[in-house]
């Protein structure tokens, strides 16, 4: 929860050959923001090879799901286009500051806990 990785999570995931992966755009949904704020907390941080981070659960999410269709004609008009993880993940070439940046945080965070 919260992007939390310092709870073993990435060494276990490193060590059962699975990949973590994170956001890089956070809709703060879980605050219930406005349909407007929802927008702004997106596309502020948006970029090509992005994830943008929803939630589906936990509580009303009715502006979430409100937004949705428009969050995703934004993005079209910007030229955007959905793919899945694993999909991203073979772009990777095209993107490699987004997957290299993830990589070394995780590294890093990974190397903090050892002793």
């Amino acid at each position: 929860p919260g992007g939390n990785m310092t709870n073993g999570v990435v060494a276990y995931a490193k060590s059962n050959k699975y990949a973590v992966i994170m956001w890089s755009s956070d809709s703060k949904d879980y605050s219930r923001p406005t349909v407007p704020r929802l927008m702004n907390n997106i596309f502020r941080e948006a970029k090509p090879g992005g994830i943008v981070l929803m939630h589906d659960g936990g509580g009303d999410r009715t502006h979430t799901v409100k937004a949705l269709p428009e969050i995703i004609s934004k993005f079209r008009k910007q030229g955007y286009e959905f793919v899945t993880i694993p999909e991203l993940l073979e772009m990777q070439d095209q993107y490699p500051s987004l997957i290299a940046h993830k990589s070394q945080k995780s590294q890093k965070l990974e190397k903090a806990k050892k002793p």
